[in-house]
């Protein structure tokens, strides 16, 4: 997710600075490994970032499956303002200030063969969008500048359609479409309205329900039950979860409007349908014991793992020394009965990002050791967190599954 890896960026800035004196020099023209062609043995995507608070960097490779050990970005991709996707036994970068989407296939020897691209110039990007893949031939994106959205086919690398995302403005906030995963015949965005200069939000957990069948009626909702947020997941059944904490919570507890926003919480949309589900609500403040809920991941079909504040410590005075704190501790919470347990298998300490990427359905993200030395993944399970590798020289910028 584009505003989950913009905000990772921002938090392992200082870090990954210090670190990336020891990246390898690579050719940001050299964008093609001239591989194999497209093969058939497992492989796993990585794509690793080294920022400053002028320059991104990002890289992107091919591995057999997932790495242990010290990871760096010898033998990778350069790229600059950068996203990564894997779809089809394939990988879709996407350069932000190019406006460009380009297809690489990946041979058995994991080398990346350049192949067709796509040019979205002409939309008038600013920040980009959220890739999601429907199918082999079906892609869709949600632009909130342009309030449009946008399918394209992966297969041709062509636009097959656009039509109006009807997404409506809030007067004094930006907008962010959050994609939640597809079911039935709508891809689910959850709409984040922010102000973060002024450090408002718009309180109401907002979703936007994307038609994928064809026809081009876009549906708005919205519940005054929880905050909003931008992650969420769709069950085995087809069930949409919006978590409403992430990013939210902190504007609860730092705006000066905060004590009127509604609490942070999970709500539900039955599969296909265009509206919340009324008999499904819970109070996430209330499960887990503590205001200050700052990100979450997914564990499994039941299951999500949330990052909050420990209660038994006072906020910081400041929402950059609460993102930048160490006092967070971890709680597994059960999204079907609503049940929270501990989770102390992820220490207490500091926080990364909500970036969450499935592989081998396992759970990966990435929180910094706490002397500074690298960026640690983790694959996070439902009987506990085990650390999977380590990237001393640059920070964790996603993960997936090739094929």
């Amino acid at each position: 997710m584009n505003r989950l890896r913009s905000l990772h960026s921002i938090f392992l800035a200082a870090l990954v600075y210090v670190m990336s004196v020891g990246l390898t020099s690579c050719s940001s023209d050299d964008d093609d490994q001239t591989g194999g062609g497209r093969g058939t043995a497992p492989a796993v995507m990585l794509s690793l970032i080294s920022s400053n608070p002028d320059v991104r960097t990002t890289y992107v490779g091919a591995f057999s499956s997932v790495p242990t050990g010290n990871v760096s970005n010898s033998n990778m991709l350069e790229f600059g303002d950068a996203y990564y996707y894997a779809f089809d036994g394939s990988i879709f970068v996407w350069e932000r200030d190019a406006v460009l989407i380009t297809r690489y296939e990946v041979s058995d020897d994991l080398k990346l063969t350049k192949g067709k691209s796509i040019s979205l110039i002409n939309y008038g990007f600013k920040y980009g969008a959220d890739l999601s893949f429907i199918s082999p031939t079906k892609a869709i994106m949600m632009v909130s500048e342009q309030n449009k959205v946008i399918i394209w086919d992966p297969s041709t690398m062509e636009v097959t359609t656009d039509f109006p995302a009807n997404v409506p403005a809030k007067a004094g906030f930006d907008v962010y479409p959050a994609p939640l995963g597809a079911s039935g015949n709508y891809m689910y965005y959850s709409l984040f309205y922010s102000n973060y200069d002024d450090l408002k939000i718009y309180p109401n957990a907002t979703i936007a329900a994307v038609p994928t069948d064809g026809t081009k009626e876009v549906k708005v909702f919205e519940t005054t039950k929880t905050l909003p947020g931008i992650t969420g997941y769709v069950d085995n059944a087809g069930d949409v979860y919006l978590i409403g904490d992430s990013d939210a919570s902190v504007y609860s507890i730092y705006s000066t409007e905060g004590a009127g926003y509604p609490p942070a919480g999970i709500v539900r949309v039955k599969s296909g349908q265009t509206a919340f589900d009324n008999a499904y609500f819970f109070n996430l403040e209330t499960i887990t014991g503590s205001q200050g809920l700052v990100g979450n991941w997914k564990i499994d079909n039941d299951n999500i793992l949330c990052r909050v504040w420990d209660p038994a410590d006072e906020f910081p005075k400041t929402f950059s020394d609460f993102y930048g704190g160490n006092k967070f501790i971890s709680k597994k919470v059960n999204i079907k009965t609503g049940e929270a347990s501990d989770f102390p298998s992820l220490a207490k300490g500091g926080f990364s990002s909500n970036i969450q990427d499935f592989v081998n359905n396992v759970t990966y993200t990435s929180i910094p050791a706490a002397d500074g030395s690298a960026d640690v993944v983790y694959g996070i399970r439902t009987t506990g967190v085990s650390e999977a590798f380590r990237i001393p020289s640059a920070g964790y910028w996603g993960m997936k599954q090739i094929r």
